[in-house]
């Protein structure tokens, strides 16, 4: 048997060794994504890492949003560990943030409520005023 022969017979063998080792790293790749930087602003992590398990695992949550048209700006998921359920909230790139949201329905009903309460002065003023026109005593306030 010749060199060249030789040769022919062991290529698939190398590359069968070849593909297994790429395999390998690949499947470490995944399995332990380096983390490569992370920061943290106003409630907010941004991080990053050195391998494609993180892609892929945020493809498939950004699936899940795309998927689910019940999740208008975001989705949460529960997840058990050892140490007990951990709730996970995703967002849409484009929404705000639940931080935002909340701030935002809080300035709304406090100005709503200091609306509410000109609107009660302004009754006790008009019930005043209507009872001096017609001659009727006013309200009392714990009735009105």
């Amino acid at each position: 048997m010749n060199h060249l022969a030789l040769a022919r017979m062991l290529a698939p063998w190398r590359t069968i060794r070849r593909l297994e080792r790429r395999n390998k790293v690949l499947s470490d790749a995944l399995a332990n994504p380096t983390l490569t930087g992370i920061a943290i602003h106003k409630q907010q992590a941004t991080m990053g890492f050195a391998a494609p398990g993180a892609q892929i695992i945020a493809g498939m949550f950004l699936g899940l949003l795309r998927d689910n048209p019940k999740a208008e700006n975001y989705l949460e998921l529960t997840f058990g560990s050892s140490d007990g359920n951990i709730l996970v909230t995703f967002h849409r790139p484009d929404g705000a943030m639940l931080h935002s949201l909340r701030a935002m329905a809080e300035r709304d009903a406090r100005n709503l409520r200091a609306e509410l309460a000109t609107a009660k002065q302004e009754a006790k003023g008009l019930r005043a005023e209507l009872a001096l026109m017609y001659g009727e005593p006013p309200c009392p306030e714990a009735r009105c």
